[in-house]
């Protein structure tokens, strides 16, 4: 389970069925997001992980929200 769900009840029914059902949790946290920016090109991120370090994203999907999907499959 990879999650960005910020209510952090929520998060934990997340983890409590994924731990039910013998499945890795995973969240990320909104915080590791920054530098988002949105034109006609796309949107690009900067998602600071703790394997690469800050990794300069980019998706041709149009929208803010569209950091937080990229970076969740990352």
């Amino acid at each position: 389970v990879v999650t960005a769900e910020p209510d952090p009840l929520l998060r934990d029914v997340f983890r409590r069925r994924a731990e039910e059902v013998g499945a890795p949790f995973h969240t990320l946290d909104a915080e590791r997001l920054g530098h988002i920016s949105v034109d006609a090109a796309g949107t690009r991120m900067i998602l600071e992980t703790d394997t690469w370090g800050e990794l300069a994203l980019h998706t041709p999907l149009i929208g803010a929200h569209q950091a937080m999907n990229t970076a969740l499959a990352v």
